[in-house]
């Protein structure tokens, strides 16, 4: 016969489990970073595109990238440089390019940290707090964002958590991602209905970035699956230990007789 395998202490499992779930969980939902993702030094790179249709047929595409530059920060006020290369392409009727232009050009902008907002009093969109949560509204440019959820997505190689924010009225909806860490943005895209057959779309998009991420941005998702799977697992066992304790049979007592 083969020798049998050990089998662990259901109770060593649930300490173990609840251990894990309890570590994950906590380190998860820890305070996270509030300090600005952007600092003098910092550099990024977006992919930028935007398209107009009109009656199924592309009218205009535009494609840009645009890096920027942290070059110095004075009383708060962070001076960010922007080159932006772009391509315009129009076409004609039977959708064949009729023209394209190329062309370069810099920039600066400067923006208050504490608050985000620029001299005009608009809010930036290059990060958000990170002191949110789900229903909560954040200030982008001239609009309140709603936060509607978390998600995942892979950044770089990376799996990263994200913060979903979303603006919507008749006829604009935009949809916004940010890294739930630092706040740092990671993409947008935008749906502009400007008629019954018109439509603009556009996208933005990080590329790359030197801004580093700390530990907890890349190692949250897995501690997310750790800390759900063991607490999933821990009630299996619970439950299973509960149904088990009722299935058994109740022990007959002898009837109590007082004594002669």
């Amino acid at each position: 016969m083969a020798p049998l395998k050990p089998q662990l202490n259901p109770k060593i499992k649930i300490i173990a489990l609840l251990f894990a779930s309890t570590i994950s969980l906590t380190i998860y939902f820890l305070p996270i970073h509030e300090e600005p993702p952007i600092l003098p030094d910092a550099k990024w790179r977006y992919y930028y595109r935007e398209i107009f249709i009109s009656n199924g047929k592309i009218i205009y595409e535009v494609n840009e990238i645009l890096k920027y530059s942290a070059i110095n920060i004075t009383r708060n006020i962070l001076v960010v440089e922007v080159n932006r290369t772009f391509q315009w392409k129009y076409f004609s009727e039977n959708a064949t390019e009729i023209i394209s232009t190329n062309g370069t050009d810099t920039s600066l902008s400067f923006v208050n940290i504490k608050n985000r907002m620029y001299s005009d009093g608009t809010y930036t969109s290059w990060w958000i707090p990170t002191n949110i949560f789900t229903g909560k509204l954040v200030p982008i440019w001239t609009m309140d964002f709603y936060v509607k959820c978390l998600s995942w997505i892979v950044v770089n190689g990376k799996l990263i958590e994200c913060w979903v924010l979303e603006y919507k009225n008749a006829v604009e909806e935009y949809t916004l991602l940010y890294e739930r860490t630092t706040g740092f943005f990671i993409l947008f895209n935008i749906k502009v209905s400007t008629g019954s057959s018109q439509q603009l779309l556009i996208e933005r998009r990080l590329i790359d970035t030197d801004v580093r991420w700390p530990a907890l941005t890349i190692i949250r998702p897995f501690l997310a699956l750790t800390g759900f799977a063991s607490l999933a697992s821990l009630v299996y066992l619970c439950t299973k230990k509960i149904r088990r304790y009722l299935r058994m049979p109740k022990r007959e007592t002898a009837p109590f007789t007082h004594p002669v």
